[in-house]
This record gives C-alpha cells, structure tokens and sequence, in this order.
C-alpha cells in the first residue's frame, strides 16, 4: 500500500553531526560558504571556480567526518538522534535543530549492518538549497564507505512544497538504491520493511 504524492519521484538521505560543537560549526561555515557563491543544487551543470571550491571543501569535511565515526564505533543504543527501535529500519524526525547530528546518526548506523532510513521532515520548511547539497555530500560519502549498505529510503512529506523541495535529491541519485516519498509514517514504514525483506 503506498501514499505517494502525485509525481513523487524520491527523496534524500538525511544525515548528521553528532559531535562536539566545533563539527558543527565546521558545517555551518561550509554551508555558508556555499550559500554565497550562489551554487543551485536543481542546476547541477551550474559550476564555476568557487564553486567547485566549496562543493570539494564540503565533500572533505563529510568524508572525514565518516572517518571520525567509524572510529568511534557507537553501539546502536547510542545513536539518540535518530528511533532505532524497528532496527532494521530506523526513523529519523528533522528538525531545524538536529539536522547535521540526524546525519551522522545514519552514518553510524552503517556500522551495523544492512538498514534503512524513513525519514520524516515534516516538521521543518522546504529545504534549501545548501541543506540539500549537504545531504548529497553526505550520502556520497556514506555510499563510497558503506557501499550497498543503506538498501533505500523513505522519506515523509507534508506537503507537495516539501516533496518539491526534495526531487533535486532525486534527480542527484547516483548511489544507486531506491528513493520514495510519502505522506505517512506507517506507509513509509511499511515499504522500507518490505524493501528489507526483499533485500535478504
């Protein structure tokens, strides 16, 4: 049973920092570094000097962020920013406030084998063009060191805005597993469940 929005294309994998608060001030200045030489994440043929500049800073940063995690190896009762009571599906809830730490909880749950994400964002405007580019640097680089461990995911709309928000992710999907939007929790759910199911 499926509650797609018409259209409805995919949606991103979200991840996050959760570190000391010098990663995620690292982050912001990259955003923001981002955010002004005007890069727009629907045009990837839009390129210049700087901006390649800032999409290969914001690349490093996350690679070595993966780096820092796969180090500190947390149990998966430590990744607090994100429910992985349904393992392996687990649900990470957006908001303003807890964007780069929902990130790198999915990041360490790679370390636990096979999974994947549903991940409601709700609760948060449409994202911008920066948060976007962050996530696609952070999927790359999760794929690139967990390559076919994350088998899909799902994410939760409000609205069509917010679905809209988040096709550039799609149309950005080179990492190769499926990408589904929804407008419910339980449907989401369900499909990531099946998706696992499948996958064995």
């Amino acid at each position: 049973m499926s509650c797609r929005l018409p259209q409805a294309r995919g949606m991103a994998v979200l991840r996050s920092c959760a570190s000391a608060a010098a990663i995620h001030c690292a982050d912001a200045d990259l955003l923001k570094l981002w955010t002004r030489v005007s890069i727009r994440v629907q045009e990837p043929h839009v390129s210049s000097p700087a901006a390649t500049k800032a999409h290969d800073a914001l690349s490093a940063h996350r690679s070595a962020r993966v780096e820092e995690i796969v180090a500190q190896r947390r149990p998966l009762r430590n990744l607090t920013a994100v429910d992985v009571s349904r393992w392996p599906v687990l649900l990470a809830t957006l908001t303003a406030s807890n964007f780069t730490y929902v990130l790198d909880d999915i990041t360490a749950a790679h370390l636990h084998g096979p999974f994947a994400p549903v991940v409601d964002v709700r609760d948060i405007p449409p994202l911008t063009s920066s948060q976007r580019h962050l996530i696609t640097t952070a999927r790359a680089a999760d794929h690139a060191r967990f390559p076919g461990v994350r088998r899909g995911c799902a994410c939760v709309v409000a609205n069509l805005d917010q679905e809209r928000a988040l096709l550039p992710l799609t149309w950005l999907n080179t990492v190769g597993y499926p990408l589904q939007t929804f407008t419910r929790v339980d449907f989401a759910f369900a499909w990531a469940e099946q998706l696992m199911r499948d996958s064995r």
